[in-house]
């Protein structure tokens, strides 16, 4: 097998780094995907530091550089965090368990949620992924979601992780939250080894 170059290294580093990041712009703009884009967060986050180690064999100070930073990701309560997850999902089949709370401020029905689409036979605020919106009886007769976005006039939906990591005393248990957190750090991660080892 041809040995990678360091930039071939580092572009797939980034490359699975924006594979990760698209999994917190999931969360953020796609109602239903709430778990789906943190677990991709989580998998795809962890696998950064897969990758970068295959610069190991190509520059001669890389472990120097390379072994502190870990230790700076292991000492790091939130990405310790995301380790066990990974490993919960990954290896143990575990799906992400979330907690919603669901507090209605001014709710109209038909002003916030708009026509009554066809096969419509409820609506919900706030399920197991934080969205509203309406269900769906198939041709087949099966039930979908039609997800909606509801106004934060008409209702705060917050969904937290069940035993979350704790940050100077303070629970982080927003998913959203967590994953920014935790993909900062490997942005960094990242970045300091594109400065560190590009011209090499």
């Amino acid at each position: 097998m041809q040995k990678k170059s360091v930039e071939e290294v580092l572009q797939g580093a980034e490359f699975i780094l924006l594979t990760a990041q698209h999994g917190l712009e999931d969360m953020r703009t796609t109602p239903g995907r709430l778990r789906s884009g943190f677990a991709n967060v989580v998998n795809w986050g962890r696998s950064v530091t897969f990758a970068l180690p295959h610069l190991k064999n190509i520059v001669q100070d890389f472990e120097a550089w390379y072994e502190p930073e870990m230790a700076k990701l292991k000492a790091d309560p939130i990405a310790g965090y995301m380790y066990v997850l990974r490993n919960k999902i990954v290896k143990e089949g575990e799906s992400i368990s979330l907690t919603n709370e669901v507090v209605i401020h001014d709710f109209q029905p038909e002003r916030d949620f708009g026509p009554r689409p066809p096969g419509s036979v409820a609506m919900f605020v706030g399920d197991s992924e934080g969205g509203s919106g309406w269900m769906i009886k198939t041709p087949s007769g099966e039930l979908e979601k039609y997800y909606i976005s509801l106004r934060p006039e008409v209702a705060s939906i917050y969904c937290s992780l069940r035993n979350p990591p704790v940050i100077n005393g303070v629970p982080v248990d927003s998913p959203v939250e967590l994953a920014r957190l935790y993909l900062s750090s490997l942005e960094r991660l990242v970045r300091e080894a594109r400065q560190r080892f590009h011209s090499l």
